[in-house]
Parts: C-alpha cells; structure tokens; sequence
C-alpha cells in the first residue's frame, strides 16, 4: 500500500462537501435577495435548479391521471471561471471545488463561507447526512499491466489471455469511524490519453446535528483522513509518479 502523502500536482478534478439538511420551508425566489452581498461578489453567476416532478392521480373509478409540475428546488452559483460551484437546494447545500485544487484549507474555508450564507438564506432546522467526495483523474501511462497502476482494478483469468479495454466498478464499504464510503472506479478513453477516475464518497447519514455547531466540520475532518486511506490504497507509486 502506498502511504498516504501531499502531492505536488494532485489529480483531484473535482472535491465536493455535502450537507443533507431540512429546512422550516422551501425556498422561493425572494430567497435571493436575501443572500449576503459579500457571498454574491464571489459567485457572481447564479441561476435556478428545477426540476420537473410529476404526480398521479388514482381516483376511486375511472383512469388515472398524471400531471407534470416544473418545480423550482433552489439555485446554483458559479465563481468566476467556474472553479467553485454552490448549490443551495430545499434538502441540499452543496460546495464544489472543480479543477485547480489547492488544499484542505482553501476548500473548508470556501465551503464554511458558503454554508454560512445557506444558512441566513434558507435556515436549516437540522443536516441529517455529511458527505465528502473527491473525484480524482489519473492518467495511465500505457501499455502497462493494470496490476502495475491499481491495486484493485478488474482482473480476467489468466488462461483467457484477453485485455481489457473498459471497466466500472463500484463497491460500499464500511468504515470503523461510523460512516461509508462509496469507492468507484472507472477506465476513462479520451482522444489524447487514457483515465483511471477514482471517485471516492465518504458519508454518514441518519444524523440530527444542530447547523450551527462544529460537528459537521469535525466528522469531515475525519472523512478526509478515511478518503486518503482509500484513495492512495488503490494506486500504486508508479501511477504517481507523475503527481510527485
């Protein structure tokens, strides 16, 4: 196993922390004007989430009837050059950082900034699940022998003698710090390499946590520690190579 370690260019192409939460109310379009101005100079582009929902009605005799509804579930606000994305949702916060990760710090501080604007907006009553998701593209230097790159990437018998030209694999495990973690990973062909794209989502769900006090933050913490487990078990040092 390699041991987990500061990389010089890390290959993180997206880190997401997500907050499930409930709200005393839904959002509506008044929501905006109430958003802090200090929030809106940094996410400057901001648009509506909807999403159409339908519903069926199954009277006592006769047909039943479906209706369509186009639903506005909260909105989505970009920074300049699309390096850092919110969403604030009905059951939802979410702070993305996509491409140019620079570190822990920067993205906890951003994603605090961000939540404390939700958090005046939309006032959560509770977050029942705290997520922290890294997607992570590697390139692969090619030909090699998969084994020689991943530590648990797809493998044929040995008598088949074929290759492997594309592989998806998810798993959920368990993890001795009371949460999960969703472990994906896929071979990416794109015209100027191949990608191995390890997307590793550690969570905790069923929580009751008061928004305002540190716990969310606490538990995130402990999840970044499990994601670097998972993450640089599954790579070897060639594969990083590159990243050192």
């Amino acid at each position: 196993m390699v041991s987990p370690r500061r990389l010089a260019h890390p290959p993180i192409a997206e880190a997401v922390v997500n907050f499930h939460v409930r709200l005393p109310r839904p959002m509506d379009n008044d929501s905006l004007t109430r958003i802090p101005a200090a929030f809106k100079a940094m996410f400057p582009t901001a648009a509506e989430v909807r999403r159409n929902e339908l519903s069926v009605q199954l009277p006592s005799s006769g047909e039943a009837t479906t209706t369509q509804v186009d639903r506005l579930h909260g909105f989505r606000f970009e920074a300049a050059g699309g390096r850092s994305v919110v969403l604030f949702e009905h059951r939802q916060f979410v702070f993305s950082q996509v491409g140019h990760y620079e570190s822990w710090e920067s993205l906890i501080t951003g994603a605090k900034q961000a939540w404390e604007a939700f958090a005046d907006v939309a006032q959560p009553v509770e977050i029942g699940r705290v997520g922290l998701r890294y997607i992570n593209k590697c390139k692969l230097k090619l030909p090699a022998e998969s084994d020689e790159l991943l530590t648990a990437g797809p493998r044929l018998p040995d008598e088949l003698d074929l290759g492997i030209s594309a592989f998806v694999s998810q798993l959920t495990v368990g993890l001795p710090i009371d949460a999960s973690a969703n472990v994906t990973q896929v071979l990416q062909h794109e015209a100027d390499a191949s990608y191995a794209i390890i997307d590793v989502d550690v969570f905790r769900s069923g929580l009751s946590l008061e928004p305002g006090s540190d716990e969310p933050w606490t538990k995130l913490e402990s999840f970044r520690e499990w994601k670097n487990k998972l993450f640089f078990s599954l790579v070897t040092d060639k594969l990083l190579e590159q990243y050192s």
